[in-house]
This record gives structure tokens, C-alpha cells and sequence, in this order.
């Protein structure tokens, strides 16, 4: 995920993959959205995908286990939580009850197997 992320990024900022690589892995906020600018990312998406990357740094760390149901939930308490409103926060709960359904489905096959 990271590393999509970072590819986009490198494509849309012109920098280098070394200087985003880099930066996504322990660039503080304020270059992260010097980044994020210069990628052509809206300023309204800078403080959800600053909350993702430090959770996934911390996963990465081995400080936190996490997957995609937790990081969108985070990303959504970031846009203001469940009454959040707009295209970015419906893409967010889309990707949310997707990794909801996921992870249901997940335990629903592992209880059936037991």
C-alpha cells in the first residue's frame, strides 16, 4: 500500500524515489505536505493520509499491528467521523465497510472451520 502510494507520489511530484522513499518512511509533517503540494494533492487530503502513514510507520516499526480496518477508521476520525461528508470521506467509508466485510467474512470461514 505504501509502496503504491509512493509511486504515485514520485510520479505526480517529480522527485526523486529516493527523496519520497525517504520522506514517507521519516519525513516530519511539515515536508511530508511540502510533498504532498508538490504532488498536486488537495490540502484537504494532507491530514488523513499523515494519519495513515504513521500508523503504517508504526506497523512497519513493529510498534502496532494494524490492517486496512483500522488505519480507514483512523482516516475517517481524521475527516470528522461517521457524519464526515464528501467525496473524500465517502471514498474513506467505502474502503472502511469494504475492509469491515472482509474481515467478517475472514472470521465468519474461521468459526465455520472449527
Amino acid at each position: 500500500k505504501v509502496d503504491f502510494f509512493g509511486s504515485a507520489v514520485v510520479a505526480l511530484s517529480q522527485q526523486s524515489e529516493q527523496r519520497v522513499r525517504a520522506l514517507l518512511a521519516g519525513g516530519h509533517d511539515i515536508a511530508l505536505q511540502a510533498l504532498f503540494r508538490s504532488a498536486g494533492l488537495a490540502a484537504a487530503t494532507h491530514a488523513i493520509i499523515l494519519r495513515a502513514l504513521k500508523v503504517w510507520r508504526e506497523v512497519a516499526n513493529g510498534k502496532r499491528l494494524a490492517g486496512v480496518q483500522e488505519v480507514s477508521w483512523l482516516m475517517l476520525k481524521e475527516l470528522g467521523g461517521q457524519s464526515a461528508e464528501g467525496d473524500l470521506a465517502g471514498l474513506v467509508k467505502s474502503i472502511h465497510l469494504d475492509a469491515l466485510r472482509e474481515n467478517a467474512r475472514g472470521h465468519a470461514l474461521a468459526i465455520a472451520a472449527a
